[in-house]
């Protein structure tokens, strides 16, 4: 529905994001796609009373939520990377376009997009834009800037040594990247090791430098210590996983490493509910199956542990002052499209109050992806990007998993019954 004319939003509850919320009835006036006032439904002025309203009871408008994670030519059914790679770009093409409103009606109403095959982001991008399709606002990487035989490599954009590194740099910029991703380490990608840097120092920071000189952010898939530190070093924007292991595998939680995060000033995307949900498929399996191989039990307790591990290191980066912002790396492995909510509430599960958890997903995540003075908040002048949910977050984080209404610049998302 186009709402061109001014109208009012009401709802018992609201969340600004900026840490002065109480549970009063509010009123938003929306003028243009436009936040053009925000106040008590007590205080509404008579001249406004005149406008359409829709009312919203027991429900709370926040923010649209801004996932910083997406892959959205992933199917999110637990099908690899390598797999998803094979499929042809017009296949990824439509399943990222039906993922992409999926996101928007859950209440996404901006995304970051770290990596697709070939130019599917570019062209998924420029279809929301041009309103030929559905979906978030798209900060898009293209592709993953990876090595040979390195983690997904099979997107695209390989490239070896310096040379090679700054003209792949260049090339996505100029095919119009908003950031860089880089994989630093090994992921899932058959051919790979997480454990093992996938570039040197000297590499990263010439990433970074190429990034940088044209005021593009970058960002670091790292699951390992080492990765951490090479991508430190190099002034990498963003830590993406950030998991803490060893050259041989164990959780090594790395206070010093921690410090350079703090000192670097570094955004951290901890990505917790994918393991998650990673755990819950092969748990799905194991039940489906006859019999249970030691492989697979082997495989069972790692997960649990690692499981642990990663919410343990999101409560200590919290404590100890660590940017974390929200992203999901959906739908990718497991985790299905249209769930973002469940990364915020597993933030609140590791140690986050719910107001902090929202915020990263809201607020923080918008910042981090170079949006923060375009969306995750609601103030006077910004964009009317507004999820309405059903109950209060505030109090019980699962609300968000209840979206009544989307409104992306004024414009409603989804049909009210």
């Amino acid at each position: 529905m186009n709402n061109l004319n001014p109208f009012l939003i009401k709802t018992d509850n609201i969340i600004t994001g900026f840490k002065n919320e109480k549970p009063n009835p509010y009123y938003i006036f929306i003028e243009e796609g436009k936040i053009k006032e925000i106040g008590l439904q007590s205080e509404i002025r008579d001249s406004l009373k005149q406008f359409r309203s829709f009312n919203y009871p027991n429900c709370t408008a926040l923010p649209g939520l801004v996932d910083g994670h997406t892959h959205m030519i992933a199917p999110g059914d637990g099908t690899g990377g390598d797999d998803i790679a094979k499929e042809t770009d017009e296949t990824l093409l439509i399943r990222a376009v039906n993922n992409a409103k999926i996101f928007l009606d859950s209440g996404v109403t901006a995304a970051r997009e770290n990596g697709a095959k070939n130019d599917i982001g570019f062209i998924l991008k420029k279809a929301i834009n041009d309103r030929i399709a559905e979906g978030p606002k798209m900060i898009v990487c293209g592709r993953p800037i990876t090595i040979t035989a390195g983690h997904m490599g099979y997107f695209g954009s390989p490239a070896d040594g310096i040379t090679e590194i700054k003209k792949e740099v260049r090339k996505l910029i100029k095919e119009g990247a908003d950031f860089i991703k880089i994989a630093a380490t090994g992921g899932s990608t058959v051919t790979s090791n997480p454990l093992n840097p996938s570039f040197s120092v000297l590499e990263l920071k010439t990433i970074s430098e190429e990034a940088h000189r044209v005021n593009k952010l970058t960002a670091a898939h790292c699951t390992s210590n080492k990765g951490i530190q090479f991508a430190l070093e190099a002034k990498i924007d963003m830590i993406i996983h950030c998991v803490f292991d060893d050259e041989n595998g164990n959780f090594h939680y790395q206070e010093d490493l921690v410090e350079k995060i703090l000192k670097n000033n570094s955004w951290v995307n901890p990505t917790l509910q994918i393991s998650i949900f990673e755990l819950e498929h092969l748990k799905d399996k194991m039940k489906k199956s006859s019999e249970t191989s030691k492989e697979q039990k082997s495989m069972l307790d790692k997960m649990k542990i690692s499981v642990e591990n990663r919410i343990k290191t999101v409560n200590k980066l919290t404590k100890s002052g660590v940017k974390i912002m929200a992203g999901s790396d959906s739908p990718w492995g497991s985790y299905p499209p249209g769930q973002f909510y469940k990364e915020i509430e597993a933030l609140q599960k590791a140690g986050m109050s719910n107001y902090e958890a929202i915020l990263a997903g809201t607020k923080y995540s918008a910042q981090s992806i170079g949006l923060g003075e375009q969306s995750g908040v609601l103030e006077i002048g910004r964009n009317a990007d507004i999820l309405i949910v059903k109950g209060n977050p505030l109090i019980k984080i699962s609300d968000l998993s209840n979206p009544i209404q989307v409104y992306k610049k004024g414009i409603k998302q989804k049909n009210e019954l």
